[in-house]
């Protein structure tokens, strides 16, 4: 529990408000010209028991950062401590206990403090005594410890601390091989004492404190004040003569039971677990109904029953444990921490033990022992509060044949107590259906609230309206009804939608075991931080169906309806943010069927059909709706399938789609991917990647033994490394790389250009090279491209479909797209850097605009028009035009290379304005020379041409 900070300020103010030191004295660590007595920064001690050897009483030292772990002397008990205070002084941290430390060494004690001396904001560990306090020792009771952390600190009595006060303090994880590892024969105000060996606190006085996790007894033979006393471990809560005003609840776990909580103890005003509440006077032992048990919140839920049950003639003053008003209310409550909920308006009560049941059942005195009833008095914006127990009498109608359980008809809250733990609700209060005859648990209606509960065999399957009649066995919600901190459970609605719950919105709860025909969790829902686990769905949809998921948690749930049909997860529904894992699905989508998800992990799922290990669409290669099957930012792994491991038919953008294995497309089948890594993927008898689109993707370390990584698919601008296998069937391959991997043949490509390849095979042209891509580290899978590659500035933009890389950076840098994945950023040159090497020509852009030949073309204008730039015979020379009668007119001829496309241009009359106009645009380069016929060109002329190289 955080529950430091709040009162480090006011008690620190109270502390300075109260002492008024003769004189400061500072110790620093890192002092370079330490001189006695310390009275500024630059003459700081080097250490604190220097400075408490300069002091007087009343003096204060302030102490900065560090570990204080060198050092030792003897105190009047004989044993050998870090610190001995001998003075009546205040030893105070600059910046408190999380960076003010003094260690003990395993060796030695941390402290010893005299009558009247205070130890204020630092963290006492390591230390190791066989006398006692191995943290510290207060020599009198009336030395202060304030606002420390006491860890790992072991003695024969007192394994954190012996003797004195502790204020706002935490003892954890100390140990005593006798009595009191946390503390020994002190007061505790305001503390927190948790997971010490050799119980909690043994002799001392405690106010407002929290006592968990320790094991012997919480506290032994001590005073107990408003303190919450929980999860204590081998011999109970408590062995002590006096409690008053406390919680001692859910104690002895580590032996299985709940009520080892009270050996021989007199309480009075306690709320306890155990038949021991009749040792003493007005005890309850109703649970205390704690926010959350499992997650260490013991703060009370609104209507516990420790609200204003405490006496005041034992409450301690000052604040509760977190620093907030310790009465409330005019009564103070039992426990450690002051609910602010006493004063409510509107609140009514049931409770199955209630003896004197009186309408409007405005306290646990006069409450219902039915929800109904209670439900009934209330008017909108009011509470119902409901007390543990097993809740099975009752039945409303509110649409058709459909009985409800409870029915709230009304905007209210109706909210059960109960101390959560994971998600089993402990002393829950259950609203349970019936099969024989059918009644569903619960109705929540427009703007109705239900909480708290756990919502179990609710069953609807009579009637002829498929949502009013047939969907929500556990609970129907309008659109507006809410459901949050619920347990719905084996409930049922087989010929509808929602087993669990229909409609709404539901927070933090949790589905497990639900049925229906479609989703058999959820239908209809709006779900944030909740859990579907284990449910069925008998058509589709195991886990939930035409809802919108945020932040949960989806496993283990099943869609066994064939036909097509699957989502074993969840069926037409948008996922963010969630886990969707070891689900299955008869047919598609063993993960998610038609689908949206985005920053997703899925996971482990199975779909033994057709298609869609994890994501899948409408089977038969039929379109997916918009706008389903879209997948950002989301890692697919471990998924399996017949076909499309990870998914089949959709969009993957900037995902992780690694370890899935199909039969046909062990990655994806017919599947657009842009900016996703797809690794370690496997097929022992298909592609990798069927039938698919990529753009910007780094494909690596999967393995296809039959067809190849990519069949039947077009890779743009991606990276294609370290694969095994065949590499490709039937494919495009445009401004990719081609590299390192097992099967170096590009023979069975249907098309590559502008590619870095390893064999050219039958690709000679197109743009294609052969020289080694020059990853920054192929060995460590960094596939970004030196400042001397190749691939900078050589692929087409014609091409490119996406703004930017695998990266997340501009795709075009320098005027032309890089070949691969990653867009180099800072090119020195705007030429392709391959077709530069290629004549060994730098890369540093010293050259671009250089006439090296003599032709008047420079470097860049003969890249453009695929020329040689050292060679002055390669030129764009126009030949002398041909006449020609069939047809009449003449033919254009120039000289040309085979990977470009020109355009030409005519003119009759040059002193026009424009001379030239097109004539052609579009004509395909062929080796050699190109020819175009112009039929316009009759008669005598003049006619002028001019070519160019279209970009």
């Amino acid at each position: 529990m955080k529950i430091r900070q709040a009162l480090w300020a006011a008690a620190l103010l109270a502390f300075l408000n109260i002492h008024a030191p003769a004189a400061t004295l500072y110790v620093s660590p890192n002092s370079i010209n330490p001189v006695p007595p310390y009275t500024n920064w630059s003459t700081a001690a080097t250490n604190i028991q220097d400075a408490v050897d300069a002091s007087t009483n009343g003096d204060l030292i302030l102490v900065t950062n560090g570990v204080y772990q060198t050092g030792g002397r003897l105190s009047s008990d004989g044993a050998s401590n870090r610190v001995v205070v001998a003075n009546a002084v205040t030893i105070q941290s600059v910046n408190g206990q999380t960076v003010t430390l003094i260690d003990g060494g395993d060796s030695m004690r941390c402290i010893y403090l005299t009558n009247g001396a205070t130890l204020a904001g630092f963290t006492l560990t390591n230390g190791n005594t066989a006398n006692v306090g191995g943290g510290v020792y207060c020599s009198s009771t009336d030395a202060l410890v304030s606002n420390c952390l006491l860890v790992n600190n072991t003695a024969y009595d007192g394994g954190g601390a012996y003797s004195g006060i502790l204020t706002n303090c935490t003892l954890a994880f100390n140990s005593a091989s006798a009595y009191g590892g946390g503390a020994n024969s002190s007061t505790l105000n305001n503390c927190v004492v948790t997971n010490n060996i050799g119980s909690g606190t043994h002799n001392c006085t405690l106010n407002n404190c929290l006592l968990a996790g320790n094991t012997g007894y919480g506290a032994s033979m001590s005073k107990p004040n408003n303190c919450t006393i929980v999860g204590n471990g081998d011999a109970g809560a408590v062995e002590c003569t006096s409690l008053n005003n406390c919680i001692i609840y859910y104690n002895n776990l580590l032996v299985g039971s709940i009520w080892g909580d009270v050996y021989q103890s007199g309480m009075t005003n306690c709320c306890v677990g155990s038949s021991f509440a009749a040792y003493g006077s007005d005890n309850i032992t109703n649970p205390p109904a704690f926010v959350d048990v499992a997650h260490s919140d013991y703060r009370l839920q609104i209507g516990s029953p420790c609200i204003n049950a405490g006496t005041n003639f034992y409450a301690p003053t000052g604040p509760d444990l977190a620093g907030n008003p310790r009465i409330v209310g005019g009564t103070v409550d039992i426990g450690a921490l002051e609910s602010d909920y006493t004063n409510l308006p509107g609140l009514h009560f049931v409770s199955l033990n209630s003896t004197n049941p009186v309408p409007p059942y405005t306290n646990w005195l006069t409450a219902a022992t039915n929800i109904q009833e209670a439900i009934t008095v209330a008017q909108p914006g009011e509470m119902v509060i409901v007390g543990p127990g097993t809740y099975t009498n009752g039945g409303l109608a509110v649409y058709g044949q459909v009985t409800n359980r409870v029915a709230i008809t009304k905007a209210i809250t109706v909210l059960g107590l109960s101390d959560r733990l994971g998600t089993n609700l402990l002393a829950a209060a259950m609203i349970v259906g019936n099969k024989y005859p059918l009644i569903r648990c619960v109705y929540v209606g427009s703007n109705a609230v239900l909480s708290g509960f756990v919502i179990t065999n609710g069953n609807v399957q009579t009637g002829g309206d498929m949502i009013h009649d047939l969907s929500g066995g556990g609970v129907w919600c309008e659109t507006s009804g809410v459901v949050s901190n619920c347990l719905v459970i084996s409930n049922s609605a087989p010929l509808g939608y929602g087993g669990g719950v229909y409609g709404g919105t539901a927070y933090h709860s949790t589905f497990i075991n639900n049925v229906a025909s479609r989703g058999g969790g959820a239908g209809s829902n709006m779900l944030i931080n909740c859990s579907l686990e284990y449910n069925l769905g008998t058509f589709e949809a195991g886990g939930a169906i035409y809802s919108t998921l945020s932040n949960c948690l989806v496993v283990g749930n099943q869609a066994v309806g064939g036909g097509g049909n699957g989502g074993g997860g969840a069926a037409f529904s948008t996922l963010t943010g969630c886990v969707v894992s070891n689900n299955t699905a008869v047919d598609n989508g063993g993960g998610v069927y038609m689908g949206v998800a985005t920053d997703s992990l899925i996971s482990s799922n199975y779909a033994s059909g057709s298609g869609g290990g994890g994501f899948s669409s409408l089977p038969g290669g039929l379109p997916a709706p918009a706008p389903f099957l879209i997948l950002s930012n989301c890692t697919l792994r471990l998924n399996h399938a017949g076909s499309g491991g990870a998914m089949y038919q959709g969009t993957l953008d900037h995902c992780v789609v690694s370890d899935n294995s199909a039969v046909g497309g062990s990655a994806a089948h017919d599947t657009i991917l842009n900016n996703c890594v797809i690794t370690n993927n496997s097929n022992s008898s298909g592609d990798v990647l069927d039938f698919c689109t990529l753009s910007n993707c780094l494909v690596m370390q999967n393995a296809s033994a039959v067809t190849g990584v990519l069949g039947h698919g077009t890779a743009i601008n991606c990276t294609i490394v370290t694969n095994l296998g065949l590499l490709a069937t039937a494919s495009t391959f445009l401004n990719s790389i081609l590299y390192y991997n097992a099967d170096t043949n590009a023979i069975n490509a249907a098309y590559i250009s502008n590619c870095c390849v390893t064999a050219l095979g039958a690709f000679t042209n197109n743009g294609n090279f052969t020289n080694p891509p020059l990853f920054v580290n192929l060995d460590n899978s960094d596939f970004q491209l030196q400042s001397n590659s190749p691939c900078i500035n050589s692929g087409n933009n014609a091409y490119v479909i996406s703004a930017t890389d695998l990266g997340g950076n501009p795709r075009i840098v320098g005027g032309t797209v890089d070949i691969g994945a990653y867009e180099y950023q800072t090119p020195a040159s705007v030429i392709s850097y391959a077709w530069l090497q290629q004549y060994d020509l730098p890369t540093d852009g010293s050259v671009d605009y250089a006439d090296l030949d003599g032709t008047g073309f420079n470097v860049y204008q003969d890249w453009i028009a695929g020329l040689n730039p050292t060679n002055f015979l390669s030129v764009l020379a126009m030949l002398p035009p041909v006449p020609t009668n069939s047809p009449s007119g003449l033919v254009v001829s120039w000289e040309s290379v085979s990977d470009r496309t020109y355009f030409l241009q005519s003119s009759t009359n040059l002193a026009a304005h424009p001379a030239f106009s097109t004539l052609q645009s579009n004509i395909v380069g062929q080796p050699d020379t190109t020819s175009f016929m112009d039929t316009n060109a009759v008669g005598n002329g003049p006619f002028f041409y001019r070519v160019g190289v279209q970009q």
